[in-house]
């Protein structure tokens, strides 16, 4: 024998009781809308366990992509490539700042 809350009360009623001893609602329309809220209550977790189940791929993938995009650009940097590359454009930042310091100097 189980509980279960009269929909027009509130008060725990045997599911086997034919009314609520309370206000005397019929136990069917009981019953009827205590399985309609409990279905609802089931379809609502379902819905939001898969929403969390959803996010946690879409979150894991994104991080396992930035990982490998930073394992790739550590590689890069450590290669022959990648350290050329760096000199390079530390000379170009050089040159931009001779630069900048001869407009200065011609434009004052």
């Amino acid at each position: 024998m189980a509980m279960i809350n009269c929909p027009e009360c509130g008060k725990e009623i045997s599911d086997k009781a034919k009314v609520c001893p309370s206000c005397g609602a019929p136990a069917k329309s009981v019953q009827e809308k205590s399985k309609k809220r409990k279905d609802i209550v089931v379809f609502a977790v379902i819905i939001v366990v898969f929403i969390a189940a959803v996010a946690a791929c879409i979150g894991g993938a994104y991080l396992h992509e930035m990982k490998v995009q930073e394992q790739y650009r550590q590689n890069f940097r450590n290669s022959e490539n990648g350290r050329a590359l760096t000199s390079m454009h530390e000379e170009v930042e050089k040159s931009r700042e001779s630069i900048s310091k001869i407009r200065d100097e011609l434009g004052s």
